[in-house]
Formats: C-alpha cells, structure tokens, sequence
C-alpha cells in the first residue's frame, strides 16, 4: 500500500510467488500472478528488460503446464530476444532458456526448433559449466527424447545414456 500497485518491487514479489505456485503446479493461482507481475514490470522497467525475460519465461513455463504451448511460445521467443540482446548470443541463462523453448516446441511436434534448440544449448552451457555437470545431462537426454521421437536411435542411444552419466555417475 505504501508503495502503490504498480511499483517494481510488487511486480518482483508477485513474480517470485507466482513461480513459486508454478512449481507447486498450481497454474490456476500462478497464472494471474505472474500476468500482473509481467504488466507491472514491463511498465516500470521497459518491455524489453531482462528482468521482463524472467517474467515472460515463466508465464511461459505456467502456460505450458496448463496444455497451452500455442500460448507460451511467442512469450518464451520474446524472453529468448530479449536475453539475447541484453546479454549476449552465448551467455548462460539463453541455455535454460532455449531448453523451456525446446520443451514447448517439442509439445508442438516442432522436432526440427527442439532440436537445434537444444545443440545450441549445448553449445552454450557446456563450456559455462563443463562437460560433466549435471545441467548438461539433462540437456543431453532432453536430446535423447528428441531425438527417439525424429526416429534418430542411434543419435538417442549416444545422448541419452551420457546424459545419465552426467546426472548420476552411478547410473553409468
């Protein structure tokens, strides 16, 4: 109240427990949540902001838990633009981000965007973290599926177990 309804810290708040609803999945609380965030910040900080790109990415990840992937692409496209211009082609939060975008693309039966979406992943996290880390495991079997779903089963017998690998060595 002090504050008003429109101010930046009530949009990160808002923001924070509507992501904190998404990984209850309870979408139907986060979803207005994160809507209203997103309007707050794109006001108080401009639509093309970083912090706008967090926002978007995760009414992206809520939307496409609630089965509405047609809905959350165009949102996670936007928050991949803006991470992109704000911080670069190859920092290492585009990685998370193009691997919700290949999630997405993946429920569309878009095989071709996952895909590529999730080499480039690859491509940016594995120097950022290492070869071995488990980020790159999941990368690696979210490939793996991709790859199983094109019918490439040799490219998913090759992804999927070096995944494993990296997420638990016992798994090896």
């Amino acid at each position: 109240r002090v504050r008003g309804p429109a101010h930046p810290e009530l949009g990160y708040l808002l923001g924070h427990y509507g992501a904190f609803y998404e990984r209850l999945d309870d979408h139907a609380k986060a979803r207005p949540l994160l809507e209203r965030a997103l309007a707050i910040r794109e006001k108080a900080l401009g639509p093309n902001h970083p912090s706008v790109a967090w926002n978007l990415t995760q009414l992206a990840t809520v939307l496409r838990g609630m089965g509405d992937n047609a809905a959350a692409l165009p949102l996670i496209e936007r928050a991949l633009r803006i991470q992109e211009q704000a911080l670069g082609p190859n920092h290492s939060q585009l990685a998370e981000t193009l691997r919700n975008r290949a999630r997405i693309a993946q429920e569309l039966r878009n095989y071709v965007l996952a895909r590529n979406d999730l080499d480039r992943a690859l491509q940016i996290a594995e120097p950022a973290l290492g070869p071995n880390h488990p980020r790159i495991g999941l990368l690696l079997n979210n490939l793996g599926i991709v790859l199983l779903q094109t019918r490439d089963t040799a490219g998913a017998q090759a992804a999927s177990p070096a995944g494993c690998r990296r997420i638990s060595p016992r798994m090896s």
